[in-house]
């Protein structure tokens, strides 16, 4: 299947939210293996974010609020950077990646809401029935 960056990382909350779901062996399983293709993706979607970040940002000193997150210093993008950093990163969201897995199939009993059936479309087929 081929997808966005976006569509990925939109729904990284929601097929996470299935892994506690009891589904029929064969949907965890496939599920299971579109969540680990799904991996490399979102872990070199954070390592291009973060280097925009570092392009287009300087670092400073966390706040107090910050610190227990972020340790002492924060890095953020600059004013007068955000607009080239904003385009990059709607870029990079748009960019195309191909899982080698086909959509999943799932049971319409699932009690799930209606923002992640939206998030998972791209990756899942829900049967009504």
């Amino acid at each position: 299947m081929t997808v966005t960056l976006r569509q990925i990382m939109d729904a990284q909350t929601a097929l996470q939210a299935l892994t506690v779901q009891q589904l029929p062996v064969k949907q965890a399983y496939h599920l299971a293996r579109l969540i680990r293709a799904c991996e490399p993706e979102v872990r070199q979607f954070n390592e291009q974010r973060n280097a925009l970040i570092n392009t287009h940002g300087r670092e400073r000193p966390a706040t107090e609020a910050e610190r227990p997150m972020h340790g002492e210093t924060v890095i953020e993008v600059e004013p007068e950077q955000f607009v080239i950093f904003r385009e990059k990163m709607a870029e990079l969201l748009e960019t195309e990646v191909t899982l080698d897995r086909p959509k999943i199939a799932l049971n319409g009993s699932l009690q799930i809401t209606a923002r992640d059936v939206l998030t998972l479309e791209p990756f899942v087929t829900i049967d009504e029935t």
